[in-house]
């Protein structure tokens, strides 16, 4: 096999590259055509895939890209993908290898969970019906189709995963599992900052509904906080590296239309953090004051540069930052969206005894 590098956003995926009509040989191929030993993913080059689907009994998640290179998640409003992981399952399906045949008997597919919803009466069935993964073309049509059905019984000397091409009847086995996240959200890029908050972040600032705005600051990189209104003697210094921590290892789990009802999304009142890097990028996170039905806190994100600066390097990571974020709803857990907004009192040192 050719292997060949190819650009997923940020980073880099390993496919394999050989023309079209090879794909097509080995998905109507009979099974006697000498899978065994062979890759489950054909030779395929991927900047002819606009689309991945993974269908499982629950879910369906619809990975979309125009240049075979940048993906989104369609079920999340077109989120990026966590490219990462779309690297692990194409690497996992270019190279685990079938191991055996198992059966060639349609009858038997039922318990293996190697069935297609059309060959059960139009039903998904747990532990029946398997999580079909496709590869399509630009004009839509399927260049890899894979049915991976359950693990094999907990009983056995060895694991494994049963898998099927749904072109024939022919179930195999592999010898690890292939696909462990079908939710669309487990899909998505979650990272938001992933900086060190003491290297970064100069000062913060709080706003909620009926409370007077709070400001943390300080001077310079490893300077400690403070915080106006506060004495520095009665300040709790943990609780302030706390906050500038979350903040710097922000992480999302959902995705939203920005012009969703606020009643539905525990937006009704807002907070309003607003934080700044000490290379003078700005931040604005506007923080619903409720949890939402879903138990999480959705908010939105907002950069700019300070007009002072004129590093372009700077002014296109904010550019990139508002095209990633601007007119959508990003979840965070409930607890950590109201940790966000503190108060006064949070940043007090408890009087010693």
């Amino acid at each position: 096999m050719k292997l060949k590098a190819l650009a997923l956003g940020s980073g880099i995926l390993i496919v394999l590259a050989v023309a079209a009509f090879a794909v097509n040989r080995w998905m109507y191929a009979p099974p006697s055509a000498g899978r065994i030993g062979q890759p489950l993913l054909p030779d395929l080059d991927l900047s002819e895939t606009s689309q991945i689907r993974i269908e499982s009994n629950e879910h369906e998640v619809t990975l979309n890209s125009e240049d075979g290179t940048n993906w989104t998640v369609a079920e999340q409003h077109g989120f990026p993908v966590d490219t990462k992981k779309l690297k692990g399952l194409l690497f996992k399906l270019a190279n685990e290898r079938v191991a055996h045949q198992v059966t060639e008997n349609p009858d038997k597919l039922a318990a293996l969970g190697l069935l297609m919803p059309e060959e059960n009466g139009n039903k998904r069935e747990k532990d029946k019906t398997g999580v079909l993964v496709s590869l399509l073309d630009k004009q839509g049509q399927p260049m890899f189709r894979l049915l991976i059905g359950n693990d094999r019984s907990q009983g056995a000397a060895f694991g494994g995963t049963y898998v099927r091409f749904p072109e024939h009847s022919a179930a195999y086995l592999v010898s690890d599992s292939i696909l462990a996240d079908f939710r669309p959200e487990d899909w998505i890029d979650t990272v938001v900052f992933d900086v060190e908050a003491d290297k970064v972040l100069k000062s913060i600032r709080i706003s909620k509904s009926g409370k007077r705005p709070l400001r943390l600051g300080r001077d310079k990189p490893g300077d400690p906080w403070r915080v106006d209104g506060i004495d520095p003697e009665r300040l709790n210094q943990q609780e302030a590296k706390s906050l500038a921590n979350q903040i710097a290892g922000l992480d999302i789990f959902n995705v939203m239309p920005g012009d969703s009802d606020p009643a539905k999304v525990g937006r009704k009142k807002t907070g309003r953090l607003e934080f700044e890097f000490f290379d003078k990028r700005k931040f604005s996170v506007e923080i619903g004051e409720e949890a939402a039905p879903d138990d999480y806190r959705y908010l939105t994100l907002r950069a700019e540069l300070d007009p002072s600066v004129q590093d372009e390097d700077l002014r296109r990571q904010v550019e990139a930052f508002n095209r990633r974020y601007d007119g959508r709803l990003l979840a965070v857990y409930d607890w950590d969206g109201g940790r966000m907004l503190r108060e006064r009192k949070d940043f007090l040192a408890k009087k010693k005894p």
